[in-house]
């Protein structure tokens, strides 16, 4: 696949006044997506001739793999259970459940030992010791119904195994190089709403949480766009490490933000299935104000294809934030107050936010958002919001800014820029 790029958008957190002050990131078109390796495979072999054993053990890793795929497709709880062998009955159980609560369909597992890096599957002692090896596993699904993206989810995941000589039993899944599939992530509480799904490897307060913000942030979108949005898969797992599994390699991003949009196989086509997921590090922070904000803000990325779309940052995070605030209970001297500083110490910035501003290393990145902000705020109040999300649906699909201002407002990126620094001077000054 192609090398890693960014394909998805992320929220950052302060723990000041609710949704004041935001850092994100947008991980390609602005949660990320880190390309799975491919390629041919590499069966495990050693020179060392206490391992003879190992092709048997493959095949009967292979064998046990095989086993799980004919027992999901069978819907067949106690199969599943006693094809995962010796030890694996408690992890192919939640496994199991996990699936079947997510409403995972099409789904296929083989066993394919190691991947195109040449690298062997681990090996500790000989075959049919008892001791621990590890193979991979390539996992083909089809997301949840009622969230947004259609495509079948693919990627590669690492697996630890244990054999006994005469079958090799399945003792949980590694840390993958992409994004661990929710449904290996532990065990999972899940609640469906209007436009979503709500899921937790927390508690059922937890869940309610959720529950709550996404239901709220479907309509918030609903109201901008006109339209009932498309489904979405919101996560908060019970701690950072759980984020970082389902984020994979985008977890080095996520030191600074309350929540990232990722598609969740790293794959970066329109169709792929994304999934919000909330930091808890940080998330947890905030307060309820500046939770909705955040979670609306990652709904509207998801719902509206930003996550593998190419465009201007300022046009995604300032749509995003447009829909997150819209109902104006923030006002700018709060939602704003970093750009606003800024411009009664030295001026407003000559020019929009470039995609340089939104760097997660750079300083005054929240000024990036609160500016990209202001500018759909000013179209809003001037055009309303069927207009301005008709221009951001335009870039979205891959129209030049001037073109998509032309066609929409009839106006050029001067003549925004102008009308732009005037309205900060002015919220300024105010």
């Amino acid at each position: 696949m192609a090398a890693p790029r960014i394909a998805s958008v992320s929220t950052p957190a302060t723990a000041g006044p609710p949704a004041t002050t935001r850092i994100g990131r947008r991980l390609v078109a602005v949660v990320l997506v880190l390309a799975v390796a491919s390629g041919g495979v590499a069966w495990a072999r050693s020179g060392d001739s206490g391992q003879a054993g190992e092709p048997g053990r493959e095949a009967r890793a292979a064998a046990t793999i095989r086993a799980l795929d004919t027992a999901w497709d069978n819907a067949d709880r106690p199969g599943f259970r006693a094809a995962a062998g010796p030890g694996g009955g408690g992890w192919a159980a939640r496994t199991f459940a996990n699936l079947r609560a997510l409403g995972v369909s099409r789904l296929s597992w083989r066993y394919v030992g190691t991947v195109s890096s040449g690298a062997p599957t681990s090996v500790t002692g000989t075959a049919g010791s008892g001791s621990p090896f590890s193979g991979n596993v390539e996992l083909s699904w089809r997301p949840p119904p009622a969230s947004a993206g259609s495509s079948r989810a693919t990627v590669t995941v690492p697996f630890t195994f244990r054999d006994d000589g005469a079958q090799v039993g399945v003792v949980a899944p590694q840390p993958p190089v992409g994004p661990l599939p929710l449904w290996l992530a532990g065990r999972l509480r899940v609640a469906r709403v209007a436009g979503g799904i709500c899921v937790t490897t927390g508690s059922a307060a937890e869940l309610s949480e959720v529950r709550a913000l996404v239901s709220r942030a479907v309509q918030q979108v609903r109201n901008v766009l006109g339209t009932r949005p498309p489904g979405v898969l919101a996560v908060l797992p019970n701690d950072t490490a759980t984020t970082r599994l389902l984020l994979g390699s985008a977890s080095s991003q996520i030191a600074q933000v309350a929540a990232v949009t990722s598609t969740v196989d790293a794959s970066s086509t329109a169709s792929s299935a994304v999934q919000v997921v909330l930091n808890p590090a940080l998330f947890d922070l905030l307060r309820p104000r500046g939770e909705q904000v955040v979670v609306t803000h990652e709904v509207t990325h998801a719902v509206t294809g930003a996550t593998t779309a190419a465009m201007p940052l300022w046009v995604a995070e300032g749509f995003a934030d447009y829909v997150a605030l819209h109902d104006g209970s923030t006002p700018p001297r709060l939602a704003a107050r970093q750009i606003l500083a800024q411009v009664r110490h030295s001026g407003p910035p000559r020019a929009l936010p470039s995609q340089g501003d939104f760097a997660a290393h750079k300083p005054g990145l929240g000024r990036a958002y609160e500016a990209a902000w202001l500018v759909f705020r000013l179209l809003g109040q001037r055009y309303g919001d069927a207009a301005t999300a008709g221009f951001y649906e335009r870039v979205r699909r891959g129209g030049p800014v001037a073109a998509a201002l032309r066609h929409t407002f009839g106006i050029d990126p001067a003549e925004l820029t102008a009308s732009w620094r005037h309205s900060l001077d002015r919220l300024a000054s105010g």
